[in-house]
């Protein structure tokens, strides 16, 4: 929970980096069913070499005085017949103990943190074999990214925890997205 919250200030900080980044800025405010709670969500859409993506910040305004904030998500769609996926998670004890990784990096210090799992290692190992998109989960262990194929629709999908209310956090984290989405097409999953 944290304190109270300029709304005015906070949307027009995003219709700024809507601006700057030549997109679009949406907000839409409801309220949570069974609670008196109201909910916002900041949305951006950018576009970055051909693809729409989506970014939210939804809010849980909790009282006058306090707020809540949910993951911040990053996320791209494109139609696709190829059925995908990839995801990267942070090992707990279980992990480590049964050894769930199913794709290996040949990174030790890396493969021990994290583990992989794709139906496709001929795309996942040359993704994750890049030190730089190894080094962008080394340093942030906050982040969660995950690339599926549902209903024919193939998403690219970031979350965050961290909440925008300033250019410096929006521009790193849209910055570790757009390398993501960089390596994503140099590997052709996307």
């Amino acid at each position: 929970m944290k304190s109270k919250l300029d709304l005015d200030k906070l949307k027009k900080l995003w219709k700024d980096l809507s601006n700057e980044n030549e997109g679009d800025f949406s907000f839409k405010d409801l309220i949570q069913a069974n609670v008196n709670t109201w909910i916002y969500v900041l949305k951006l859409n950018l576009k970055y070499k051909g693809y729409s993506i989506n970014i939210e910040q939804p809010l849980f305004i909790l009282s006058k005085k306090e707020y809540s904030v949910k993951h911040l998500v990053f996320k791209i769609e494109k139609e696709s017949k190829n059925k995908f996926y990839l995801s990267i998670w942070k090992k707990d004890f279980f992990d480590r103990i049964f050894s769930i990784n199913k794709v290996r990096t040949r990174d030790n210090e890396f493969d021990k943190k994290f583990g992989i799992k794709s139906n496709n290692t001929r795309f996942a190992i040359p993704f994750f074999n890049d030190k730089e998109i190894r080094e962008i989960f080394l340093k942030d262990e906050n982040l969660f990214f995950r690339v599926f194929t549902e209903n024919q629709m193939l998403t690219v999908l970031m979350k965050h925890t961290l909440f925008i209310d300033s250019k410096d956090k929006f521009n790193k984290l849209y910055s570790t997205f757009k390398t993501l989405v960089d390596k994503l097409i140099e590997t052709q999953i996307l």
